[in-house]
């Protein structure tokens, strides 16, 4: 696995999408819902500020030897971290398929520890979670948080919890960079699907 080269981490625009495989089948007047397979995955796609050529080159050419969709590569969130706390714990044991996860190690007492819309990441897996809604810290340093998607796995009490880094695989095998002499600087957009 790649990481992201750090000096392109800049993102003029940064999309990132929820892609949830919902099945809805009709019997007449009843509709079926229901997630079968892999449920979710975040899709990013990322514009670079405008780059001289050389260095759209240099990035184009991280972008090859991912060779396509085969290659993953890790890119940490390129969304600020809003909040106090940026890394905290799992306070209590939690199992795969919940929404809510207890965390600590928090600043006591504050009304602005956790906010809604941060991306995170738990230390036992690559999968990224949403927090759907904005927490403060009870006196002990302790909240619970509500994430989105559910729990692919089990965390357990004491795990770390940080800013998101996702790993991604390109959406498509055919790359591209396409340069104009008479432009000087251009952006360059990066679509990439977690993995």
């Amino acid at each position: 696995m790649s990481e992201f080269p750090s000096k392109f981490l800049r993102a003029q625009q940064c999309t990132i999408t929820s892609k949830t495989f919902t099945e809805l089948t009709e019997y007449g007047m009843n509709t079926e819902v229901a997630k079968r397979g892999n449920p979710h995955k975040w899709r990013i796609e990322f514009r670079t500020p405008p780059l001289w050529s050389n260095d759209a080159r240099e990035l184009q050419a991280f972008l090859d030897s991912l060779d396509g969709r085969y290659g993953t590569f890790t890119l940490p969130s390129p969304l600020l971290f809003m909040g106090t706390t940026k890394s905290f714990n799992v306070d209590n044991n939690a199992l795969a398929g919940l929404a809510s996860v207890d965390v600590g190690g928090l600043d006591p007492s504050d009304v602005n520890a956790i906010k809604g819309g941060n991306f995170i990441k738990f230390d036992n897996h690559d999968k990224v979670y949403k927090i759907t809604k904005s927490v403060g810290s009870d006196v002990g340093g302790k909240a619970t948080i509500n994430i989105y998607p559910r729990l692919f796995a089990n965390v357990i009490a004491s795990e770390g919890v940080t800013n998101a880094i996702f790993t991604l695989r390109m959406t498509k095998d055919d790359l591209s960079l396409s340069l104009n002499a008479t432009q000087g600087l251009q952006p360059v957009l990066i679509t990439a699907i977690e993995s």
